[in-house]
């Protein structure tokens, strides 16, 4: 009995220091300077340490009433960042909706003024300082988690 203890112990210590290991120590970080934002959208930029060279870009669209932080704690997105590479915008919307115009006509129109032009700063702010690629971007629209 107390060699299995042993065992398990041992499994165990082994298990949560390779676990540790392969944490990352990348973080989720508010970027408040990221070029024209006429709607006042908030940017939230996960940037792993092992970002691939000229890496992918992902815009990370979180539901209505959530928020980029949120939407970052819900999702895989980051930890397979980790994995794979890309840089991750997360994107908050403001507004006491918490949802992202996505129908009026300023954002219906190419450079209308509304949350689109906010997003494109996000993204041509990241192509600038983290070398990464116009030709590699993708969004995602959000949804709740479990949905």
């Amino acid at each position: 009995m107390i060699k299995i203890m042993k065992t398990l112990t041992s499994a165990a210590f082994a298990l949560s220091v390779f676990i540790a290991g392969t944490s990352s120590a990348a973080t989720l970080e508010q970027v408040t300077d990221f070029g024209y934002n006429p709607s006042n959208l908030e940017m939230y930029l996960y940037v792993p340490e092992s970002k691939a060279e000229n890496a992918p870009i992902l815009v990370a669209v979180h539901y209505c009433t959530g928020s980029g932080p949120t939407f970052f704690s819900d999702s895989d997105f980051a930890m397979l960042a980790d994995t794979y590479g890309y840089v991750v915008i997360y994107p908050s919307a403001t507004r006491s909706s918490k949802c992202f115009d996505v129908s009026s006509p300023q954002a219906l129109t190419r450079d209308g003024g509304s949350d689109p032009v906010g997003i494109m700063s996000m993204v041509d702010y990241v192509v600038a300082n983290y070398a990464s690629k116009w030709r590699r971007l993708f969004m995602l629209p959000g949804s709740r988690p479990g949905q």
